[in-house]
């Protein structure tokens, strides 16, 4: 085990480290570029519609535009701004596995999913990520269901469906979840089994692509957050109308916890939380003070318009969708909500977080290079 002295030093160094990249990231690229790219970089670096220019072209046009300006500012930014360019990965298209484009009834036959493009013809859709959680899904079903049958008897008009994506796991979770399509029916209960493991932000946007719902809960799959306090977020998500284009999102926070969860952690986890925070809050999403709660409702277009967009699917993926929204000006209401910490999480303390800390500087900087764009005129996709 290592002592928590030497912990601190790796956390100092991992810390300082981000935040030096990020003030020279910062410095070098005006604020004012964020989101459209840099113009001079943009011009330079990212490619058309068309394919990537292979390495050695890209190259060359970095060398000959650093040669032609100033020494010292310049030079810096186009190195950084080759760096972002030639390790970030274009719009990423929905790649389905032919397995994947299909689900099974409650009888064992195989039907099309829907698409997020088609009307929507439930009230609510949740998505449920699950990754080998064969053992801690039922408890968050069996609340959910419960909640939602009776809500449905209480009100006949109300509609809804229960998306459960299997992530590529390695233990029963299918079968476990397809036991409630068998019970419920597949118009309520529906699994989706991917082939291979994507994270969490691509076994969410999965789910998101194939909802049929006017709005889209994000839950996970432990049941941390009390299910019955998607009327809280409800009421959030009504309190923002009206709803430009129809879009708004309501995110379940956690941060009314935080001196609770304070005194339950050890000093590590507690400093690690505090630097991941800080670096939300500096590089990516203003605003918010829990990004990573797993209790999120959007419209359809809301999710439609920033999922289109996403390209982390791990576990900085709320990070970038929320920053995707801030910049197309979605309303983002932050709800308070009831949430108990469950055995059995998939997040290693150390590692976990520094893969987030390395995706948060990679959204700041590849966006504000241009390397990844948005555009206010972007259609849903």
């Amino acid at each position: 085990m290592v002592s928590l002295p030497l912990q601190l030093v790796v956390l100092g160094a991992v810390l300082g480290a981000a935040l030096a990249a990020a003030a020279l990231i910062l410095s070098l690229v005006p604020l004012s570029t964020l989101g459209r790219g840099h113009p001079v970089l943009t011009r330079r670096l990212v490619p058309g519609p068309s394919a990537h220019p292979d390495l050695s072209k890209t190259s060359s046009r970095v060398c000959s535009l650093c040669s032609s300006g100033p020494a010292g500012e310049v030079l810096s930014s186009q190195k950084v701004s080759f760096v972002a360019f030639i390790t970030a990965m274009e719009l990423p298209v929905l790649h389905q596995h032919e397995e994947e484009k299909f689900f099974l009834n409650a009888r064992g036959q195989k039907e099309t999913l829907p698409s997020i493009r088609d009307s929507p013809t439930k009230q609510l859709s949740v998505v449920v990520p699950s990754y080998n959680e064969e053992k801690r899904l039922p408890v968050m079903m069996d609340e959910a269901l419960g909640y939602l049958e009776e809500r449905q008897k209480q009100d006949p008009t109300f509609t809804y469906e229960v998306i459960v994506v299997d992530d590529g796991s390695k233990d029963q979770t299918s079968k476990v979840a397809f036991k409630y399509c068998q019970k419920y029916g597949s118009d309520k209960v529906r699994v989706i089994t991917l082939v291979k493991n994507r994270g969490k932000g691509g076994a969410v946007k999965m789910g998101v692509f194939s909802s049929r719902g006017e709005n889209i809960l994000m839950a996970d799959a432990d049941g941390a957050t009390k299910f019955r306090d998607i009327e809280k977020l409800e009421k959030g998500l009504n309190d923002l109308q009206p709803w430009p284009d129809q879009m708004a999102i309501a995110c379940g926070s956690r941060a009314h916890l935080k001196k609770d969860s304070i005194a339950q952690r050890s000093y590590f986890r507690t400093l690690l939380m505090y630097g991941f925070h800080f670096l939300v809050w500096f590089l990516c999403v203003k605003g918010i003070r829990d990004t990573q709660c797993g209790f999120k409702l959007l419209t359809r277009e809301a999710a439609s318009r920033t999922f289109s967009s996403l390209h982390i699917e791990r576990w900085a993926f709320d990070v970038e969708l929320l920053y995707i929204a801030q910049f197309f000006k979605i309303p983002i209401a932050e709800i308070a909500v009831n949430w108990t910490e469950i055995e059995g999480s998939k997040l290693v303390p150390f590692w976990s977080w520094l893969q987030m800390g390395k995706d948060l500087l990679f959204i700041r900087l590849r966006y504000m290079t241009g390397a990844w764009r948005l555009e206010q005129t972007r259609k849903m996709n």
